[in-house]
């Protein structure tokens, strides 16, 4: 009789609770039964020897130690997943020791007789003594080959990620670098638009500039007569009328006097009376008489 899944359709009723109940005390009565069994004592008493009796179970469920004589074949990688302190993996290691090389002087023949009479008495006595190991010590070696060659895998799979990530870095970093670049070739060619812009509008400036000097931009009439004091400063006689060229807010103008002289003076000697008049037009040569 089988018990049902707990997803089927209705329950499982008292019959069902009953047999997995048998189950449960069957599944708990194994071990029991292998923990007193005469084996397991002797393996309890051999791990006494070294302090080591509380590691029976572990041995055993992890490991399918079953006897005395399964602990030769445990080894150092063995112990890795166990996550065992260092003391007790030494410990161990050591009865494996002692359990090989008791094995192997039981396994050696006695030194009696002639050459085919100790062949066979070794053969015998290598037949009658040697522990057989048992199936589920066997299992677990397969199981600790088995997690190892996945963890050899696991290993060259993190080193292939590892060097995929790497390359993707170098790649992402090669790529920030081509960006950074063009974002560098980008700036200097906006500079450089910049400075021509500049330059084209202090030119433009300039040339304003110098068209308004050549113009004026109003007239002043000298009040008081001002002697120059400075070589960028203009004289002035009282009366004259001073083209304008610029007037500048700390009070100093910049004009043009009727001699010619272009220089700044101070505003107060001056009245400004407006625009500058346009240029006097040339006047008309009079018409020749007519011959007669």
């Amino acid at each position: 009789d089988e018990t049902p899944a707990p997803g089927g359709v209705g329950s499982p009723g008292k019959d069902g609770e009953e047999k997995s109940g048998d189950v449960a005390q069957q599944a708990v009565a194994e071990p029991r039964a292998w923990i007193e069994s005469a084996p397991a004592q002797a393996l309890q008493a051999e791990l006494a020897t070294m302090q080591l009796e509380n590691l029976l179970e572990t041995l055993h469920y992890n490991l399918g130690i079953e006897c005395c004589q399964d602990l030769r074949f445990i080894e150092d990688a063995m112990l890795t997943d166990l996550h065992l302190p260092p003391v007790h993996q030494r410990k161990l290691l050591q009865l494996a020791a002692l359990q090989k090389a008791a094995a192997e002087k039981d396994a050696s023949p006695p030194s009696r007789g002639g050459p085919e009479e100790v062949a066979v008495a070794g053969t015998e006595q290598a037949a009658k003594k040697s522990p057989v190991v048992s199936e589920q010590a066997q299992q677990a070696q397969r199981i600790l080959l088995e997690r190892e060659q996945r963890k050899r895998e696991q290993k060259k799979l993190e080193r292939e990620q590892e060097v995929q990530k790497q390359a993707e870095q170098i790649q992402r970093m090669r790529h920030q670098q081509a960006e950074r670049a063009l974002e560098e070739e980008r700036g200097q060619q906006r500079q450089e638009q910049d400075r021509r812009a500049r330059d084209k509008e202090n030119q433009q400036q300039a040339a304003a500039s110098a068209t308004r000097a050549a113009k004026g931009v109003g007239q002043c009439s000298v009040l008081h007569d001002y002697e120059a004091k400075a070589a960028h400063e203009v004289s002035l006689v009282a009366g004259d009328v001073v083209t304008l060229i610029r007037k500048h807010p700390s009070g100093w103008w910049e004009g043009i006097a009727p001699s010619g002289s272009k220089g700044w003076f101070p505003s107060t000697f001056v009245e400004d009376v407006g625009d500058a008049p346009p240029p006097p037009a040339k006047p008309a040569s009079p018409a020749k008489p007519k011959a007669a």
